[in-house]
């Protein structure tokens, strides 16, 4: 699952901003359902600090404040994340009755994820001592903070989960920046980064061509001409 996309297509989708990214996938693939493509409004940078992030998803469904029968062992999920082999972004979907009121994610998990590979948490919930996730590492990617949990329950480990309005599945890969996550399925990640290199270059030079201190009318109209009858 993990092995499929070279390391090193990863560190080059981290060179490039989520938008970015998003706009070379609708060169790759077409446009998409946003449910396939980024994350929502409401999923909120806490370490923009931070920078880009990339990984392939880990996924686990958990309960914060309701104990249930049959709960998994925790280790089963870490040890996921650290013998991947890969950089990973462990995502936490909260599937309450009443998300949000437990953190599913604080400082303690963040300190022993960065230490086994892991590059940042999205959580579809609520996390806790952010400062010191930051501190240890970690990029993370969650709707809001609480103090505190209750008697958790990790449901499962590895199946789909919703963030934000996104639909990630375990292999995704994920590029997490300030603006959010965009999701690029593994079997496209190559030639999404390779649309990445085109779509910066044609960005620079509209940004470049719009920064003429003497720019005029005259030179908007060529501008529109090129534009709609690209070469």
């Amino acid at each position: 699952m993990f092995n499929t996309v070279e390391t090193s297509v990863l560190e080059g989708l981290a060179q490039y901003e989520s938008a970015l990214v998003q706009n070379a996938g609708i060169l790759v693939r077409g446009h998409v359902p946003a449910d396939q493509d980024y994350s929502g409004p409401e999923l909120k940078c806490m370490t923009p600090e931070k920078g880009t992030r990339v990984g392939f998803a880990i996924t686990v469904r958990i309960m914060p404040n309701t104990p249930q029968p049959g709960s998994l062992d925790h280790d089963i999920f870490y040890d996921t994340v650290a013998y991947s082999g890969v950089p990973t972004i462990v995502v936490f979907q909260d599937v309450e009755s009443s998300p949000c009121r437990g953190a599913v994610f604080g400082d303690e998990m963040a300190y022993r994820l960065n230490a086994i590979g892991c590059r940042g948490a999205m959580v579809e919930g609520s996390v806790r001592d952010v400062s010191g996730i930051a501190s240890a590492g970690l990029g993370l990617w969650s709707h809001s903070r609480v103090p505190g949990h209750g008697d958790s329950s990790w449901l499962s480990i590895g199946e789909p989960v919703s963030v934000a309005g996104l639909r990630i599945e375990q292999g995704d890969i994920l590029v997490c920046d300030a603006d959010g996550v965009t999701r690029v399925t593994a079997d496209s990640a190559s030639q999404v980064l390779e649309k990445c290199g085109q779509v910066r270059e044609k960005e620079a030079a509209t940004f470049s061509y719009m920064s003429d201190p003497n720019f005029t009318l005259e030179k908007y109209e060529a501008w529109k001409k090129i534009r709609r009858n690209p070469k």
